[in-house]
């Protein structure tokens, strides 16, 4: 099944490939509110909540710090149609401590995802765009626990993917973007600031 789904994610990296002949990079930083996905933790505790994206709880004695996203894209406009095809590459780390028990339990997250992109384009100008997009790939999450100076880590690789039916974007060079959706990468809401090289 792994096989399956890696050539998949292949085959849709090598259409975004040639595809783009004039290239068009961009980088941005943002934040997935409201993000769906639990995860099991590197003693094999599944946790119901999403990764690590609450802030300070005193009631569970929780702190966490979560990071901006940080995405590459590379893709390009298809000339006479309203879509672009794109290959995004995410990044995303989160540092979390317990107080909870005897002594503190520190975790750390880095989740990565490789994910083609297919945006259909309801509206755009030179200024701002309009479009829906989906996406799919592979989600690589690296998780370390620390207790007393013992680390436990754990790796895994997942199938990904993202359905946003509304996006927005506005700017030119530096530019401001807003995703409603569902998925793993970019959770129920996104929102960002890019810039276009």
């Amino acid at each position: 099944m792994k096989k399956y789904i890696l050539s998949i994610i292949v085959l849709l990296g090598t259409l975004t490939v040639a595809s783009a002949q004039n290239w068009n990079i961009e980088a941005s930083l943002s934040y997935p509110f409201l993000d769906r996905a639990g995860y099991t933790d590197a003693s094999g505790h599944i946790n119901k909540q999403a990764e690590i994206t609450s802030f300070e709880d005193s009631k569970t004695g929780r702190n966490a710090v979560i990071l901006p996203t940080l995405s590459v894209s590379v893709g390009r406009y298809i000339e006479n149609l309203p879509l672009s095809v794109r290959m995004n590459l995410y990044v995303n780390s989160a540092f979390n401590t317990l107080y909870g028990g005897p002594a503190p339990l520190s975790e750390r997250e880095t989740i990565l995802h490789l994910m083609p992109e297919l945006r259909v384009y309801y509206h755009r100008t030179e200024n701002i765009g309009l479009y829906a997009s989906v996406s799919a790939g592979l989600r690589t999450r690296i998780f370390r626990e620390t207790l007393e100076g013992d680390t436990v880590g754990k790796t895994d690789f997942r199938f990904s993917w993202q359905v946003s039916p509304f996006g927005i974007e506005m700017g030119k060079r530096t530019y401001f973007n807003m995703t409603f959706g569902y998925g793993w990468s970019m959770g129920f809401i996104g929102m960002g600031v890019g810039y276009r090289f």
